[in-house]
């Protein structure tokens, strides 16, 4: 259609059907609908990403803050270990912790003295006597207690501001000193303003105090820790400097806001984001969040705001697209309908000026097919520029969701212009206008196409789809190779399309076979037989007449034009052939049909393929089913390529009656049969080879390829047999032809991939099940894996992986959490309950995989028993990281890695110092010193976690859990501190039935933990 006729028919639209404009409100309104959906898809993918990222946030402001904590208590370890403390001495302490590139924000790291009134002039007298002779006290107005600071480093020309100054004489200061002299803990002061400020680049700040203790005074009561305070090992922070570098790449532009309190309030403000003031000013972006901070008995509230820059990071221009596509097909689609319809006007205006007579009703039926035929180009031209743009736009860089809608828009376009094809076939058919191409093919090689061409449609429909060309067939023939794919196809396609039922499992067969001879001509017969729906003696009259169903409810419950048929009828008879169909209902159809060729010589075509030569070898037959057996037509292709053939009815009539057969060819109608069976055989027999033929309903996404799964052991699949694959997997049997890569890898993909066999895998150890009902993301899945070097194996839903996993061959299992029959959470929950009856410890790593981000989602996937959780679309170096940390190690390479660590310096299990190494330098007697009170402090802790449960006390719990969690991570007992997280958050989420397993779990890894703390001293003394 020409853009004159185009633009003419927009501006005639006031003369056309109703039916035109309903059709272009409902497109207009779904294309609107996909906009508005597409919109707010990016809006909750971006506050999810705002959630994320401000939780992250406060996680690093907490982290940063117990690192520092970290470093002070170090500092009180330091003065634990010392009979006194020297300014040099201290100075020499902070230079190893190396402060200025650990701990980034500190301002340094000081002591302060705790002095009563009567021993101040002792104490200013001590200082001076060091060298400071103006040394004082500030203020210098007389107070009962003093805390003076005496050692701060560096000791730069800010920190001197601060030396000698009396922080106990400041209320803010005070308090927290006397909570942490009071709990024994550290302790952050509220909102201050330093001492070491200056009049330019003024900042709020706070302080972080531990208490010292006189050494030999006893501490347990709060008098006797009153009694025994000796001073404070404390930390000043700049709250700007504290804040800077808290952000990552992916937090750019959202802004913070900390305050002092439980809630944001201007009089207790730590610290504000440059251009938050203007940002609130001028915009209400609605992605505000406040969160809550517990910090060493201090809380703080952090209000993080989404900036401009922030939101222009989930901007995209999908919506928009997706507008603009919609509503070009909708005004296209609608410009054809009525271009269309005026086109039908004016031939029933025609007709009815000529319809005097019959005669002239036929002339102006013949004039609409003439009118179609000819505007094939027209109407196709739009359509291909829809396509083309579509298939343009699928090159550009999509995302995940963008390229799903970019399939679901080119599969539907597809779809239209099948439609239109045939349509325009018919046309051309009726108006004689279709033209014949005759040049030499193979009816062998056609065939196979077309049902390797469906074999997705099969999968994807559960169908069994079988093959069988007659060995016999002429190797080269005359004929239209383009014309008899459309005929098979049409047929094939209905009948999959139609053995879909309730009623039995979903089978078609095609077969080619030769028929009668006249002259030069040899009449091939096409049977395509399936078990599907089946048509009523009634409807079978009309199912070759154009836009024709066997019922209504066949276009409503299948789809399709109704012209399939109608032109393969036409097609045949004008290749001078015949078709015909037998059906019963609900037992299925058979369609035959019958086409002669002209046969040619061998030398006026040349193969695709070339079937290897199979020599004199002897070959056994053996099946399960009889009834379902395929034997027959493997038997024909065999003694046709010249292998001396018999069969067996089992393996124990098999090795009776044939006992010196070459290969053993076995029809399998399980998906993965158990190979043990076949081991006493391929021991008994040292020539012998096993090949096994999958005759069941194939996963969708496993590929139709011949596989080794032993050196004498070999697998294929039966459905969509051609005699070529058969061949050769009797020669790769045989051990006639080499297996090559391409056996291995999509048609699609060149690249050569390391996978190990399935046998292989599950003899390493190493063998996935994959639980996912989606077939595009099984195959992503597959392939993502493949990519990494692993085999798999994947199955639908939770109850087929349950009873996969019970067969013991896999190691890990990758899982989706919403799936027919059984989901991923009820799939681990069956799998744990069956672990914990069974007698073996084993328990079988299982992570997820699902496209649900909520939050809390990980955490209800952990709580049930899954080990880890990962978010579609997933990265392959995420996958490669899960399985790493969670698939156990290959057991071939085992030995290797013991070489390999021979040299390198033993670390225990439980207990990681160089975590704490990183945060409190190398001195040996520093770290002996902290692991030794952690040794104290973590018996007392888990006496008194035993002595709550007792009492039921979870509360009691849950702070001793968090306590124990803290000193855990500083002294690098990573497993304690995770089973000391997930007690406290069972705590928190009432979970209380749990909290017994989990008391027991930390019991047992503190054991071991100590074990492991004892030896590394024990070690460090030796090399002392």
């Amino acid at each position: 259609m020409s853009i004159k006729n185009l633009l003419k028919s927009l501006l005639e639209v006031h003369r056309y059907p109703l039916a035109a404009w309903i059709v272009l409100f409902i497109s207009l309104t779904l294309t609107a609908v996909a906009w508005k959906i597409s919109q707010n898809t990016l809006l909750e993918k971006a506050e999810t990403r705002f959630q994320l990222n401000s939780e992250e946030i406060s996680a690093a402001i907490t982290e940063r803050l117990h690192t520092y904590e970290m470093a002070i208590r170090s500092g009180k370890a330091f003065f634990d270990s010392s009979e006194e403390v020297t300014r040099d001495e201290w100075q020499r302490f902070v230079a190893s912790l190396k402060i200025e590139h650990r701990f980034p924000g500190i301002q340094g790291l000081g002591y302060s003295e705790f002095i009563k009134a009567e021993d101040l002039e002792q104490h200013i007298a001590k200082i001076r006597a060091e060298g400071f002779e103006d040394y004082s006290v500030r203020p210098s107005e007389q107070r009962e207690l003093y805390s003076a600071i005496v050692f701060l480093e560096p000791f730069d020309w800010r920190n001197k501001r601060a030396f000698g100054y009396d922080m106990y004489s400041q209320e803010t200061r005070r308090e927290a000193m006397d909570r942490a002299r009071d709990t024994g803990s550290a302790a952050v002061s509220g909102q201050v303003t330093l001492v070491q400020e200056t009049t330019t680049d003024v900042q709020y700040g706070f302080l972080l105090y531990e208490p010292v203790y006189h050494k030999g005074m006893p501490t347990k009561t709060l008098q006797q820790r009153r009694d025994a305070i000796q001073g404070y090992v404390y930390s000043p922070f700049r709250a700007a400097d504290f804040m800077h570098g808290i952000l990552g790449f992916s937090h750019q532009g959202l802004l913070l806001e900390l305050y002092d309190g439980a809630s944001p309030n201007e009089d207790s403000v730590l610290y504000k984001s440059d251009g938050i003031a203007d940002i609130r000013a001028v915009t209400d972006t609605g992605f505000t969040k406040v969160l809550t901070l517990k910090n060493s008995q201090r809380v703080w509230s952090l209000r993080v705001t989404a900036g401009p820059e922030y939101l222009a990071q989930d901007q995209s221009w999908q919506p928009a697209m997706v507008g603009i596509l919609g509503l070009i097909i909708d005004l296209l689609l609608f410009a054809i309908i009525t271009y269309m319809g005026r086109k039908e006007r004016i031939l029933q205006e025609q007709a009815e000026e000529l319809a005097i007579a019959t005669k002239q009703a036929e002339t102006a039926s013949l004039a609409k097919s003439n009118f179609l035929a000819t505007m094939s180009h027209e109407i196709r031209t739009p359509m291909n520029g829809v396509i083309g743009m579509i298939e343009v736009l699928n090159q550009s860089s999509l995302k995940g969701e963008q390229i799903e809608m970019v399939r679901t828009i080119q599969e539907s376009a597809n779809s239209l212009l099948g439609i239109i094809n045939d349509i325009l076939d018919f046309s051309k058919i009726e108006a004689g206008k279709l033209e014949f191409n005759f040049e030499p093919m193979s009816i062998e090689e056609e065939v196979d196409k077309v049902c390797i061409l469906l074999d997705r449609s099969a999968r994807k429909n559960q169908v069994q789809l079988a093959l069988f060309t007659d060995p016999t067939l002429p190797t080269s023939v005359n004929g239209d190779a383009l014309r008899l794919r459309q005929i098979l196809t049409n047929l094939v396609g209905n009948a999959i399309k139609f053995s879909t039922t309730e009623y039995a499992v979903g089978t078609v067969k095609v077969s080619v076979q030769l028929d009668k001879r006249r002259d030069n001509q040899q009449w091939i017969k096409f049977t395509v037989t399936d078990n599907g729906i089946g048509i009523e003696p009634k409807l079978q009259e009309k199912l070759f007449q154009p836009f024709e169903q066997a019922d209504r409810s066949t276009t409503r419950n299948y789809g399709g034009t109704g012209l399939g048929l109608t032109i393969s009828r036409q097609l045949v008879e004008m290749m001078g052939g015949e078709i015909g169909v037998r059906s019963t209902p609900k037992q299925g159809s058979v369609f035959t049909v019958c086409m002669p060729f002209e046969i040619l010589q061998p030398s006026t075509y040349t193969r695709q393929y070339t079937a290897p030569t199979l020599g004199n070898l002897s070959c056994t037959l053996i099946t399960e089913n009889p009834k379902l057996s395929h034997l027959d037509d493997i038997r024909l292709h065999l003694e046709a390529s010249g292998v001396k053939v018999s069969i067996a009815e089992s393996l124990e009539r098999a090795t009776l009656e044939q006992p010196t057969s070459d290969i053993w060819l076995i029809e399998c109608f399980k998906e993965q049969p158990s190979l043990h069976q076949f081991k006493p055989y391929l021991d008994a027999h040292s020539e012998l080879r096993i090949l096994l033929l999958s005759q069941c309903l194939p996963q969708k996404n496993r590929r139709r390829n011949n596989r080794k799964l032993h050196e004498r052991l070999f697998q294929s699949d039966g459905n969509v047999l051609t005699r070529n694959r058969l061949l050769r997997f009797v020669a790769l049997g045989a051990g006639l032809i080499e297996l090559n890569m391409q056996e291995f890898t999509e048609a699609s993909n060149h690249r050569v991939i390391n996978i190990p066999s399935r046998e292989e895998a599950i003899a390493r150890n190493q063998l996935i099940l994959v639980a996912e009902d989606n077939e595009v993301n099984q195959k992503v899945i597959q392939r993502q894996l493949a990519l990494l070097g692993y085999a798999s194996d994947t199955v639908e839903n939770g109850l087929q992986a349950l009873e996969n996993w019970q067969s013991g061959d896999y190691s890990l299992l990758l899982t989706d959490l919403h799936m027919p029959s059984m989901d991923g959470m009820q799939l681990t929950q069956a799998i744990r309950e069956l672990e914990r009856n069974s007698v073996t410890d084993a328990e079988l790593p299982i992570i997820a995989l699902t496209a649900n981000a909520l939050k809390g989602e990980a955490k209800r996937c952990i709580e049930i028993g899954m080990n880890d959780y990962l978010i579609k679309p997933a990265l392959i170096s995420e996958i490669q990281q899960a399985l790493q940390k969670w698939l156990p190690t290959p057991v071939d390479f085992a030995p290797q890695v013991q070489i390999n660590n021979a040299n390198e310096k033993p670390n225990p299990t439980h207990f990681d110092s160089n975590a704490l190494r990183q945060l409190v330098g190398d001195d040996e007697q520093v770290i002996r010193s902290l692991l030794q009170d952690f040794e104290v402090n973590a018996k007392q802790t888990i006496n008194e976690i035993q002595a709550a449960q007792e009492q039921a006390n979870y509360q009691q719990i849950g702070l001793l859990a968090h306590r124990l969690k803290s000193s855990s991570a500083s002294v690098g007992a990573l497993k304690l501190r995770l089973i000391c997280i997930e007690l406290q958050q069972k705590v928190e989420n009432n979970q209380l039935n749990q909290i017994p397993e989990l008391t027991r779990l930390l019991e047992a890894e503190a054991i071991e933990l100590l074990e492991a703390i004892n030896e590394y001293l024990q070690q460090e003394q030796q090399k002392a």
